[in-house]
């Protein structure tokens, strides 16, 4: 896998594949609809940032979102792990680890960490794909946005285009724009990138510290489940497309 498209299309394929498990799932076991998006996003597009922005899109409650992130960082988290193991077992070359582990693991942080187990080479390739798949997230949040706008007003596209996107979808699409184009200083965006680090920690503290034992015993273990099943076809269906598309 040489080209760009062939990337793109590599991840479009395994992100498909994620949510359609994660979708096919929730439904099995009773997961509810909106921790089963959210799921869906976490695993298939970019971890607990994409949970996070999804939440209010869905009117996902507190309850859901703290379960989503729960599940996401367990499996981000033994891949950081099982990544290198198995990559070594299957004696995968660094670019192609690195396209693996970019596509299939969940936050950004676990990528570059799996792929600096397995060495500088397969980090750099990693990060990229990883990048990639994240800046998946701002059409798929749009689409989200005007299908759950239209779903609750029936109005067309158009309109529900612009009634569905809160404040902060529009501030992430502008900075993401202003960082593609460079127009930041780098001190700047080293600043604005330190900060939001920051805040996404204090987010994901705040989840968890709303979350009890006997929320999860109540919801019991399907979105474990779920979160099982899409992790393990998000990396089976990354590590068959990569093979087959090198």
């Amino acid at each position: 896998m040489r080209g760009g498209g062939a990337a793109l299309a590599l991840l479009l394929c395994t992100m498909t594949v994620a949510a359609l498990v994660v979708v096919g799932l929730g439904r099995l076991v009773g997961v509810s609809r909106r921790l089963t998006a959210l799921l869906a996003v976490g695993t298939a597009v970019c971890g607990n940032s994409a949970i996070i922005a999804t939440a209010p899109l869905i009117e996902a409650d507190e309850r859901e979102v703290a379960f989503a992130v729960w599940t996401i960082t367990i499996f981000g988290t033994l891949a950081v792990f099982a990544f290198p193991l198995l990559g070594h077992a299957l004696a995968l070359a660094p670019w192609h680890y690195g396209v693996w582990a970019g596509a299939a693991i969940n936050d950004t942080s676990q990528v570059l960490a799996a792929g600096l187990a397995y060495g500088d080479s397969a980090a750099a390739v990693a990060t990229v794909v990883k990048l990639t798949r994240n800046a998946l997230m701002a059409p798929i949040l749009v689409g989200i946005g005007v299908g759950m706008a239209r779903k609750r007003r029936g109005v067309r596209w158009q309109a529900a285009l612009v009634q569905s996107l809160p404040l902060f979808v529009g501030g992430f699409l502008a900075l993401a724009l202003v960082n593609t184009f460079g127009l930041l200083p780098g001190a700047v965006r080293s600043a604005l990138n330190q900060v939001s680090r920051l805040l996404i920690l204090a987010a994901l503290g705040g989840i968890g510290l709303s979350l009890r034992v006997a929320d999860l015993r109540v919801v019991g273990l399907g979105p474990f489940l779920a979160g099982l099943g899409a992790s393990v076809g998000l990396a089976a269906a990354a590590l068959f497309f990569t093979s087959v598309t090198r």
